[in-house]
């Protein structure tokens, strides 16, 4: 016990003192830019032997890829504020396909798209949204429909699987529903997929009842769609088959998408009007933003053969038997300080199959942890397999349907997230 506390400790130092940059992230980079193989070392020293980076934070610490980098050096660029930067325009254009919506704006991230859409939803103060209490919006966004456009929020109770209950949703916009007494309900924002709920796909036949049930009452709904492409590709659809249930929609392109910074909101083309000027309110606007759209145009062209990937290592993963499950003995949470996960593979150049184990060196964050805390930890590659070994915990609250981001030494370029392993553990 004592030696594997040391051994956390050493690891925690190597990342703080020797990474460069945020906690694990530099140290994550290896080939695909700037200092990540030093890192690695660095961490390896610490160990004793050779690591590499196994960092379950988020999948918001993914590199961009080097057709990314080489996409941004060539992009051709103009004032965006002005609408003449091609590159974003051509990326509005094609989200805005992808999504099955009439208009898209680029922004700087999500989190101000988000807020974006309930500023344009919402424009008189003291409206009413409607969301989950464990919804992003609702907890990790700062309050800004309360701060910024003075918008209340009234949280319901998220089900396991992310959703809300129709009947309880229903009851809270009829008891505001023409009451002189109640803040007046506009919009409701679901979260898809639902990160604090595992990271599930909202199920379609529920975004069209809740669709339904918004226009009986004369609401908008908005998704927040950071995961957008995740869904899509978990459930084996279109993006716009989703989207199609809301009036307006956010995707995110630097998580398992993996470009640097960017996101895109969409809707109807004269609310895409509306929020450029709300982008414009918040400090949004950008002049040559061509070389972050480049990135995230490379990011959504890849999308479902990366998240493919990702959810097959994903499952891969959550199928290798030796995944703590939620709760524990006697209904408890399980809280190991290591784990090993082993996997089968064939050995291209022989064509035979052996077990490769990879053991956990202690995780670093408390039990009560929240969630993009930081948990950090590392595992050996074996050196015969063309696959990476890989690493899980259940050391934070649903911290095993983490994301786990992993780095091959089979594909140095390929920094790839398995994300949100619970709708395949469960």
């Amino acid at each position: 016990m004592l030696a594997m506390r040391a051994m956390g400790a050493a690891l925690r130092r190597a990342l703080l003192h020797g990474a460069g940059s945020s906690c694990g992230g530099a140290a994550m980079a290896g080939d695909s830019g700037g200092g990540g193989g030093a890192g690695s070392l660095r961490v390896g020293a610490a160990l004793g032997r050779p690591q590499h980076v196994v960092d379950l934070r988020s999948d918001t610490v993914t590199q961009p890829s080097a057709a990314m980098r080489g996409a941004m050096a060539r992009a051709a660029v103009g004032d965006d504020d002005y609408g003449e930067d091609p590159t974003v325009n051509e990326l509005q254009q094609m989200a805005a396909r992808i999504l099955g919506m009439e208009d898209a704006l680029f922004v700087p991230t999500a989190t101000m798209a988000n807020l974006i859409a309930v500023m344009c939803h919402c424009q008189r103060r003291g409206a009413q949204l409607l969301l989950g209490a464990q919804a992003h919006m609702y907890v990790y966004e700062h309050g800004g429909a309360a701060q910024v456009a003075g918008v209340h929020s009234q949280a319901l109770q998220d089900l396991p699987d992310g959703t809300l209950d129709l009947e309880q949703l229903e009851l809270a916009i009829r008891e505001a529903h023409g009451s002189r007494y109640h803040p007046r309900p506009e919009l409701i924002c679901l979260e898809n997929t639902h990160s604090s709920a595992g990271g599930r796909a909202l199920p379609l036949t529920y975004l069209q009842q809740v669709h339904l049930l918004a226009e009986c009452y004369g609401l908008r709904v908005h998704m927040d769609g950071a995961r957008l492409m995740n869904a899509a590709v978990a459930q084996g659809v279109d993006p716009a088959h989703i989207a199609q249930h809301c009036d307006s929609v956010s995707l995110c392109f630097s998580k398992g998408l993996g470009a640097p910074a960017g996101a895109v909101l969409a809707g109807r083309r004269e609310f895409v009007a509306e929020a450029w000027r709300v982008r414009k309110l918040l400090g949004g606007g950008m002049r040559q933003a061509g070389v972050l759209a480049a990135a995230a145009r490379i990011g959504l062209e890849q999308a479902e053969e990366t998240l493919r990937r990702d959810h097959d290592n994903a499952r891969h993963f959550a199928q290798a038997g030796t995944l703590p499950r939620p709760g524990g003995l006697h209904g408890r949470r399980s809280t190991p300080e290591n784990m090993q996960v082993s996997h089968r593979h064939r050995n291209r150049a022989t064509s035979q199959q052996h077990n490769c184990l990879s053991r956990a060196v202690p995780l670093m964050a408390p039990i009560n942890a929240p969630y993009d805390s930081g948990c950090v930890a590392a595992a050996p590659l074996c050196s015969a397999c063309t696959k990476s070994s890989a690493l899980m915990s259940s050391a934070l609250p649903n911290a095993w349907h983490r994301t786990a981001l992993l780095k091959t030494q089979a594909l140095p370029q390929s920094t790839f997230s398995i994300h949100q392993l619970s709708m395949l553990n469960s």
